[in-house]
């Protein structure tokens, strides 16, 4: 194995790693913004004391923080139906990039060792194969993906465009603005 052949097949494999890095630290930001959005629609409701909150909110899981404060939105604006339909989207994207993040972080990588058996000259490893069992009403599924750099950085895009939406979606809030004026069906289509 020579030294050249070695060192190009580590970068390719660490820049697979890098992006899983990126993820996480981008959504686990999305999962500060919905934690502090929950406690100002809150606050907002009467909230006195708002460790009280953040201790039931420390270990929400991502799909927990979502249904929750997709639920204390339409709550608040029950009297405003079109603004439960307006971001009706956002909320069901958010819960998709959920899935496509845990797929990847707790998924099974088919991304080879260092070693003289899986190295070559050309080494195929600008998509790596994520592989998981899926538990559905029908039983057991292994369901099997692709993954590159461009479903990372799309998937990293998608995640700070919600982190931003979920930021105007707070500001509009606190600041009594018309959330159509805020957030715009573009922004919207943005995560979808």
């Amino acid at each position: 194995m020579e030294n050249n052949d070695k060192i190009e097949f580590e970068k390719k494999i660490d820049t697979h790693y890098s992006y899983f890095g990126k993820i996480a630290v981008e959504f686990e930001r999305m999962c500060s913004f919905l934690r502090m959005d929950i406690l100002f629609f809150l606050q907002g409701h009467g909230l006195k004391e708002q460790d009280l909150s953040r201790i039931m909110l420390a270990d929400l899981s991502a799909y927990q923080l979502i249904t929750k404060f997709r639920a204390i939105y339409a709550f608040t604006y029950k009297d405003k139906p079109e603004y439960i339909k307006h971001l009706d989207p956002f909320f069901k994207a958010m819960l998709k990039i959920n899935e496509k993040r845990n797929f990847i972080i707790h998924g099974n990588w088919s991304i080879p060792e260092v070693n003289e058996h899986n190295m070559n000259k050309d080494p195929e490893l600008d998509k790596v194969l994520a592989h998981k069992e899926i538990v559905k009403k029908d039983g057991l599924h292994l369901v099997a993906e692709l993954y590159g750099e461009d479903d990372y950085t799309t998937l990293i895009s998608k995640i700070k465009e919600s982190t931003r939406i979920l930021h105007l979606v707070q500001g509009a809030y606190t600041f009594k603005r018309d959330l159509f004026s805020v957030i715009k069906d573009k922004d919207i289509n943005k995560v979808i």
